[in-house]
């Protein structure tokens, strides 16, 4: 269930962007990606457009920062997860 359909996730050039009304407002570089999977994890920085976070949830883990647990919520998160693997 959305909760917050002015959330969307992309792959950009650089990176995935999270994007609030269509801007840009957080970026992962694709070099800083270490690891992703689908599920949630705790202690983590996430950006939700769904309550069902635990069905629907992304881990992209970073190799850098203080909260290394990046959480993502999109609408297909296999299909997601795939693209960006093809990038990584």
């Amino acid at each position: 269930m959305k909760i917050a359909p002015f959330i969307q996730y992309q792959l950009g050039e650089k990176g995935v962007e999270v994007l609030i009304a269509g801007r840009p407002v957080r970026r992962i570089r694709y070099g800083d990606i270490e690891s992703v999977r689908r599920g949630y994890s705790f202690w983590n920085e996430h950006w939700s457009s769904r309550l069902d976070v635990w069905r629907t949830g992304v881990t992209i883990r970073r190799r850098s920062g203080l909260l290394r647990n990046f959480v993502i919520t999109p609408d297909d998160p296999d299909a997601f997860l795939d693209n960006l693997r093809q990038h990584l």
